[in-house]
């Protein structure tokens, strides 16, 4: 059995849903940084960082952000720092909503006890490839 396969054959599914349920509001690059500047305030560099994305294409997700009025970038010293704006919170919001629903769907004819195992073998293989990270 190919655990990885299935596993991105999901997330791509996942990823389907999400967009055509943000289609026309935001590319999936655009949804990855706001995700990001959502839990927190952030600088330009630290977005670069976690998303592995370059600098260009965080700054071109950004300004595309920030003229729609999801976000907005100040200067501080030799950052910019990003914030999101009630507008961004919103999109935010609804993304949630409709990672509730792929959440039910995913779930669907669980039962407790199947749902319990299956995010507990998750997170095992989580721990698997954070250990890996760890020793590279």
């Amino acid at each position: 059995m190919d655990i990885g396969k299935i596993l991105f054959m999901i997330l791509q599914n996942i990823k389907k849903l999400v967009m055509r349920n943000l289609s026309g509001e935001l590319t999936f690059l655009e949804f990855k940084c706001l995700k990001i500047i959502y839990q927190n305030p952030i600088t330009q560099k630290e977005i670069i960082e976690e998303t592995g994305m370059t600098k260009g294409t965080v700054s071109k997700a950004l300004r595309s952000l920030e003229e729609r009025g999801f976000v907005t970038r100040r200067r501080v010293g030799r950052e910019y720092r990003v914030e999101i704006t009630e507008e961004g919170k919103a999109v935010m919001r609804k993304f949630e909503k409709i990672a509730s629903e792929i959440n039910e769907i995913l779930l669907k004819n669980f039962t407790e006890d199947e749902k319990q195992t299956l995010q507990t073998l998750l997170k095992k293989m989580l721990r698997n490839l954070d250990q890996v990270e760890d020793e590279t």
